[in-house]
This record gives C-alpha cells, structure tokens and sequence, in this order.
C-alpha cells in the first residue's frame, strides 16, 4: 500500500454511511490504511461534494455531517488540499 492515498467522494460516502454499497470494504480498507500509516490525501472540493452527497440524496441530517466532516477536517491522518484560484487556474 503506497504511503499517501488520495480520498475521493465515493471513498468518503463509503466509510462513513453503513447503507453505502462498499461500506464494509471500505472501512477495512481504513482500518489497514490507518495502521499502515497511510497518508489520506482529499481536497475542500471533495469535502463540499460529500456535504452535498450526504444531504441528498443520503438523507444524513447536518449533527452527523458535520461530525463527519470534522473528522475529516481535524484528522491528522488527513492532508486537506485547498483549492484555491491559484491552484485551480494553474495549467501544467
């Protein structure tokens, strides 16, 4: 497993709701991922489409999102990447 992984929506929505169709495999998967010492990598944009995702269509009312997202925030496993003007104007 590499040291650094990025999260998308999907892997996000996976972990954190049961009714999720990889819900199981994905929370395996973090469990390995934490004790591997894995690096998850996510951006604001991932995290604002997760809020979005779990709103609705999930139905996931905002006392657990937002305990979520925090999770996700204040996680020291977790680098959230900001994307800004500069980031997202910048053509390689």
């Amino acid at each position: 497993m590499s040291n650094r992984v990025f999260v998308d929506t999907a892997g996000w929505a996976n972990l954190f709701v049961v009714s999720e169709p990889y819900h199981n495999q994905a929370k395996e998967w973090f469990i390995n991922a934490r004790k591997q010492g894995v690096e998850m990598v996510t951006t604001n944009y991932v995290v604002a489409e997760f809020v979005a995702l779990l709103y609705s269509p999930l139905r996931v009312f905002p006392p657990r999102l937002f305990e979520y997202v925090d999770g996700i925030k204040t996680a020291s496993y977790v680098n959230l990447v900001y994307i800004d003007s500069v980031i997202d104007d910048h053509n390689p």
